[in-house]
């Protein structure tokens, strides 16, 4: 993913998704730059980093499990995947790697909670290194400081283990760093009540008593499908499986700058809480198609707005949506593949989303959705319209349903 997007071969094997790079060691190789790493080498150059990480643990075996252990989790909670911004394979394994090497006789389940405990209080201003003193690499030219659309260091920095120490998490921005930081804080918060509860957290048979958490609620699934009022649809569909995997390895790239884009034209409206997913779904037109969802974390005005605005509040997404738009339609394909792909962009309200999930879960095709309440690709040129603009009484917006938390103690925090 991201930088160490390399050539492979792509499979499930027992229902678990699989790549097997295909590289060569070739020796003398120049030194990779800043969002300079071409697909030619990006192969070799994983190779390299995976070598180093697993030199870097005294017990590759601990270390292979921790890892199996937190990939889970990060996937349970939605922050995995380099995609939509969040921590890619490489950077959760540097992180397992830190922290296996850093207490080498641990035991495996110790590990874990070292692993909360660590990132949970970790001071981010300083970047994740297996190497002491390493710095991460940016790109200093003129034209990347000039650009705001251009990322800066990011908010996470996890350092890839190389001579020229590139960030593994360069597509993670100012919204998604909360996000994670966020789960890293629950994570400890579980693993504390179940060690308080069984002083072991060993423990994984399922608990007699009521109100008492275990190791599976670590991992518990987040709500994500239950937790907002207002979410963003991106259905991406095409006439066979290989012209959508042609589009979907487009969209994926434009897909990266989705919330940093919101961010630079509509932080003081939304925050968005984008679910690293390609979901499947069936579709009465297309044969073949995949659908990602983003929660929209509507603002709360202040008290003087309110009284000047009246009860009901209305967020204006065309800016963003337009620029998303306007950036994907830069297909080179697009062409070649005429009227055989297509992509759809709504708005849905909690209860349309529940109404879809559960007609897709019943293998029900419903019809696409009212069409003037979608953007298509095929539309792209008139841009988003009026629909665009959500309203929602500020009674409504003031209850924070956004901002649950998944603690069973009942404990809330701000998203």
């Amino acid at each position: 993913e991201g930088l160490l997007a390399a050539p492979g071969l792509r499979f499930t094997l027992r229902g678990v998704d699989i790549k097997l790079l295909l590289s060569q060691h070739i020796p003398n190789l120049p030194l990779p730059q800043p969002q300079a790493i071409v697909k030619n080498t990006a192969g070799v150059i994983a190779r390299e980093a995976t070598e180093k990480i697993l030199s870097h643990v005294p017990n590759v075996k601990n270390f292979r499990h921790l890892l199996r252990f937190v990939r889970h989790w990060a996937r349970q909670r939605g922050i995995y995947g380099q995609t939509l911004g969040f921590f890619s394979g490489v950077a959760w394994a540097i992180c397992c790697a830190r922290v296996c090497h850093s207490h080498q006789h641990t035991e495996l389940a110790q590990l874990a909670v070292h692993f909360f405990l660590t990132f949970s209080r970790w001071d981010w201003r300083h970047p994740v290194s297996l190497f002491p003193g390493a710095m991460p690499v940016h790109d200093s030219s003129a034209a990347a400081q000039e650009d705001p659309a251009v990322p800066g260091p990011p908010n996470m920095c996890i350092l890839l283990p190389l001579e020229a120490p590139l960030p593994a998490t360069q597509n993670l921005t100012e919204t998604t760093a909360k996000i994670v930081q966020k789960e890293f804080r629950r994570g400890y918060k579980m693993m504390q009540q179940v060690h308080r509860h069984h002083g072991d957290v060993y423990q994984s048979r399922p608990l007699q008593r009521s109100g008492e958490n275990h190791w599976s609620d670590i991992y518990a699934p987040a709500r994500f499908f239950q937790r907002h009022r207002h979410y963003l649809e991106f259905k991406f569909m095409a006439c066979s499986p290989s012209i959508l995997e042609a589009w979907l390895t487009w969209a994926r790239d434009q897909m990266q700058d989705l919330v940093r884009l919101f961010e630079l034209t509509s932080s003081k409206l939304v925050t968005l809480r984008p679910w690293p997913e390609w979901i499947p779904f069936k579709d009465p037109t297309w044969s073949d198609g995949r659908v990602v969802f983003v929660g929209l974390h509507l603002k709360r005005r202040n008290t003087e707005q309110a009284a000047q605005e009246g009860s009901r509040n209305s967020f204006d997404l065309r800016q963003p949506i337009a620029k998303f738009l306007e950036t994907i339609s830069t297909w080179p394909e697009g062409d070649k593949y005429d009227n055989q792909f297509e992509l759809l962009i709504r708005h849905v309200c909690l209860a349309e989303l529940e109404e879809w999930l559960e007609n897709q879960s019943k293998g029900v095709i419903t019809s696409s959705v009212d069409q003037e309440k979608v953007h298509s690709w095929q539309q792209r040129q008139a841009g988003p319209g009026p629909d665009w603009t959500i309203t929602e009484d500020a009674e409504d917006l003031a209850e924070g349903k956004e901002d649950a938390e998944d603690l069973p103690s009942g404990k809330r925090e701000a998203f």
